[in-house]
């Protein structure tokens, strides 16, 4: 497809400035960035997809933007920062109290339940480390001993039994992950909902929310050195028993058994990383499953997250709107692992194919008790700038969790850095993927020059007088993307493959990362109905460095809808390439 030429240029810009609600309809959009020394300039064609066919409808739609009208300071050499400093006023996020519940909104044909904890009958206390408790190894759930896995059923027939107003019992337990997603609590001293995903709240809810979960469920157990499992999915060797399947333990035993799993997935079946939300077409070859997972793993968790913000999402702070940005981690491999695992027979994918039901399936714990491990795996990583933010509006958000003692308990951020703060390890399990950088180049290195747009010279964006720091990464900003929070909608992105397509692998170089939003019914964010608008942000310069391009005056960015058939499309307001 080729390029578009700068002569609608300025009716596309005019019409944004007039309407903020102007957007690109995205089937499959080509995005072009010209300029010198990576510092790019943007031009677009659009093409639409619907139900698998291209249906050959052209925007017609060009800008081209200067890179100083979006980063900041760099007009004086300066890069943005995407997590910057503290402030002289701190505004973390904190859920003041469980009385600001309100009842969630759930989807057509779910069974009416109150997402709500019961009413706290003491006060809040803050919480405190407990440094007589053994320290916790927790282990892959495909190598759980039989005494490891009664001990597991154990737990769970207990947890069950718990009288229904216990906020302890499994079903209040799994209430706690609706309230928290979908829009039932308010924020302190403020009528902001509190949202703790597509953020940088992400990833240190979760792992709070998984370390009350295993204490009560030790409690339960009188033994204090029980530890949750967690699925390896990410370890692709191909011995038995498998990691990356339904581990036999969540089939077999029925306080771990969920009927809402998709039906197709059960074992032998491979976990699909990269899963579109639909099953169309022949099941891959294993070997070729085990090569393309690796190749998502290296991608979202080694090549494009090499930042802070990259890896656990944008900053949220007190009064913000909700769902400025997942990371990349968030994205995939979590949010395909749970479209992948929900039954695509329920009208809603329930259980973990959406947020409210999520956890409801006992396996929802284990899969995101490897996404807190890759949590501590991704920062042992080389390359790039592996920590976590030291901003103190991240470090003080604070959360109320139950105890395993039916305490009401507020916990802060800055608390739950690491597993040994909180009495507990991960077994190690190898991570091949990190060293699994795809090596096929599918297309041509350099596809977009100078003439593939009318007037290079308007092109032509200031470059910084002095050099790069090795260190600055180069980050693809694909801005206000739309999507309807109900629907499971996903898509890819590749640098200078114009031709991808829903065929295209994501295991060649060209492969820059993903976008997929898990379905979380009655979420108010971004807009009326149940719409919301995000950015998705993907480093770029391990990709651009793989491919030979870090200095191309140009580049050619493939957005390729996955799974969306008969969805309405996709839609974003724009793209730009911002420095960290």
């Amino acid at each position: 497809m080729a390029a578009a030429t700068n002569s609608s240029s300025n009716s596309l810009l005019s019409a944004l400035d007039r309407d903020p609600r102007t957007d690109l309809r995205l089937g499959r959009a080509r995005i072009q960035f010209g300029g010198r020394s990576g510092k790019r300039l943007c031009t677009t064609t659009i093409k639409c997809v619907h139900e698998g066919e291209e249906h050959a409808r052209r925007s017609g739609r060009t800008s081209d933007v200067n890179r100083r009208e979006f980063v900041l300071g760099s007009i004086g050499g300066g890069a943005a920062a995407t997590l910057p400093a503290a402030g002289a006023l701190a505004n973390p996020v904190e859920l003041g109290s469980i009385s600001s519940c309100s009842p969630a909104e759930l989807p057509p044909g779910a069974t009416p339940v109150n997402c709500c904890p019961p009413p706290n009958s003491s006060p809040i206390v803050d919480f405190q480390y407990n440094t007589r408790l053994p320290q916790r190894l927790r282990r892959p759930a495909h190598l759980l001993r039989p005494d490891e896995i009664a001990r597991y059923n154990r737990a769970y027939q207990l947890m069950r039994a718990l009288p229904a107003s216990d906020p302890r019992r499994f079903s209040q337990q799994a209430n706690v992950h609706c309230a928290y997603c979908n829009d039932s609590f308010r924020q302190a001293n403020s009528r902001s909902e509190l949202q703790i995903h597509d953020s940088w709240l992400f990833l240190p809810w979760h792992r709070w929310y998984l370390y009350f979960h295993e204490r009560i469920l030790g409690k339960l157990l009188g033994d204090d050195t029980f530890a949750l499992p967690f699925w390896n999915w990410d370890n692709q060797a191909a011995g038995s028993p498998l990691a990356n399947v339904i581990p036999s333990a969540y089939l077999n035993q029925a306080p771990l058994i969920d009927s809402l799993r998709n039906q197709q997935h059960l074992p032998p079946r491979l976990v699909d990383l990269n899963y579109s939300g639909q099953d169309s077409g022949p099941i891959p070859p294993d070997s070729t499953q085990r090569a393309e997972n690796n190749a998502l793993m290296f991608q979202q968790i080694v090549s494009g997250s090499r930042t802070p913000s990259l890896f656990f999402g944008q900053a949220y702070r007190a009064g913000d709107a909700n769902a400025p940005g997942g990371g990349t981690i968030e994205n995939a491999p979590h949010g395909t692992v749970h479209v992948w695992t929900g039954s695509a027979a329920a009208p809603n994918r329930e259980d973990m194919g959406t947020l409210y039901s999520a956890a409801r399936d006992p396996i929802f714990f284990a899969h995101h008790g490897n996404i807190d491990r890759l949590w501590v795996v991704w920062k042992t990583l080389p390359g790039g700038r592996r920590r976590d933010p030291t901003d103190t509006d991240w470090l003080d958000a604070k959360f109320l969790f139950y105890d395993e003692n039916s305490r009401l308990v507020r916990v802060r951020v800055r608390d739950a850095l690491t597993t040994e703060q909180l009495g507990y390890s991960y077994q190690d399990t190898g991570n091949a993927w990190a060293s699994a950088r795809p090596t096929i180049v599918a297309g041509a290195r350099n596809l977009v020059s100078n003439a593939a747009v009318d007037s290079p010279a308007k092109l032509r964006i200031g470059k910084k007088e002095e050099e790069e720091d090795d260190e600055e990464e180069e980050v693809l900003v694909i801005q206000g993307v739309e999507i309807d929070c109900d629907r499971a909608t996903k898509f890819d992105v590749y640098i200078n493959l114009p031709g991808a397509d829903e065929n295209t692998s994501c295991n060649v170089a060209e492969y820059a990362g993903t976008f997929v939003n898990v379905p979380h019914f009655g979420d108010r964010r971004g807009g009326p109905g149940h719409m919301r608008t995000t950015d998705l942000r993907l480093g770029i310069s391990d990709t651009l460095d793989q491919l030979g391009i870090k200095d191309a005056r140009n580049i050619v960015v493939t957005l390729v809808p996955r799974g969306v058939g008969r969805l309405d499309p996709i839609k974003f307001k724009g793209f730009k390439i911002e420095y960290e």
